[in-house]
């Protein structure tokens, strides 16, 4: 994204139009797309509601979850509130809660965009945006010097979710450890894979990658 608009970049959503846009700071470029509200996930009642019960929501993505949870027999899709553990820290239960809405998001679309956006008080937004036609990521030789080269910019605090979302985004396969030290990145189009490692700060402390397909 940040190649693409020249740099960091902000984003403005407006739910009754349809409309997110990405703006670059510093070139004023734009990327536009639509975009759907398909979760709010609040750290205060420790739950997930969504988007098909909230004003804004209840679109075409929202079906797909729904036809989900029909077809699997899973209360949490068929529910339109469904609880999340607290943990010892409510916001940061709350931050994972979203990255795993916006990983159930993805897969149930067949690969959707997700961005997860704080709609204050410590609530989150989890969005399914459009098609934003540029190339997703892959998982080839250039893997391993890319990530830690854009994590150790210094412009993100938190590799373990900007990780998370990278995986979401360019459509991979993304299996955390139980206590998110250590995900399992597969990449379907080049059949590559990668481990990537976090400390108890969410920083990266490893990656390690498998390459079977150079392409």
């Amino acid at each position: 994204m940040e190649e693409r608009l020249g740099g960091e970049f902000d984003y403005a959503a407006d739910l009754a139009e349809d409309s997110f846009v990405f703006t670059g700071r510093e070139t004023g470029q734009t990327l536009a797309t639509t975009v759907e509200l398909m979760a709010s996930v609040a750290p205060g009642p420790q739950s997930i509601l969504w988007g098909r019960a909230l004003p804004s929501g209840g679109r075409a993505g929202a079906q797909m979850i729904l036809e989900r949870g029909h077809a699997d027999g899973l209360p949490s899709l068929l529910n339109d509130e469904v609880p999340f553990p607290a943990g010892d820290d409510p916001d940061t239960a709350a931050e994972y809660a979203a990255l795993e809405i916006g990983a159930v998001v993805a897969a149930v679309t067949g690969g959707g965009i997700t961005y997860v956006v704080s709609v204050g008080g410590g609530s989150l937004a989890v969005l399914l945006l459009g098609d934003l036609e540029f190339a997703r990521p892959r998982i080839d030789h250039r893997f391993p010097a890319r990530v830690p080269m854009a994590l150790g910019a210094g412009t993100i605090a938190d590799h373990r979710s900007a990780m998370h979302g990278l995986a979401v985004m360019s459509g991979w396969a993304v299996d955390w450890a139980d206590d998110w030290t250590r995900a399992e990145l597969t990449d379907p189009v080049t059949g590559n894979s990668a481990t990537a490692e976090f400390d108890e700060y969410a920083r990266l402390t490893g990656l390690r990658q498998r390459i079977t397909s150079t392409e």
